[in-house]
């Protein structure tokens, strides 16, 4: 089977890796050339979270991402993800709050 990807992003890459890995030939398109500053994903810092307001169903999909992106660390032997901390604050009765 072959299959196209159409943008070559963390959410694009990871199609096309599993895809691959699945036995189909898959072809990655983006715009912008590997490495490029354009994306939502680019720079040194971004959030990544379990405790996850807007639903509960987004938990057990984000469960299963924060574990590909240790598997990922794992097999590059590059820290591609650091898990460190972040602080919520507001008050108790605060919209947040049933998330956390």
């Amino acid at each position: 089977m072959r299959i196209a990807v159409i943008g070559a992003g963390v959410a694009g890459a990871a199609a096309a890796l599993a895809l691959a890995r699945s036995g189909a030939r898959v072809t990655l398109f983006d715009q912008y050339a590997p490495g490029h500053d354009r994306g939502s994903s680019h720079g040194a810092t971004r959030l990544f979270r379990t405790a996850y307001f807007e639903h509960p169903d987004y938990v057990p999909i984000l469960q299963r991402a924060l574990a590909g992106w240790n598997a990922l660390n794992a097999e590059t032997g590059e820290r591609v993800f650091i898990q460190s901390g972040v602080i919520e604050a507001g008050p108790a009765d605060g919209f947040l709050m049933p998330g956390l």
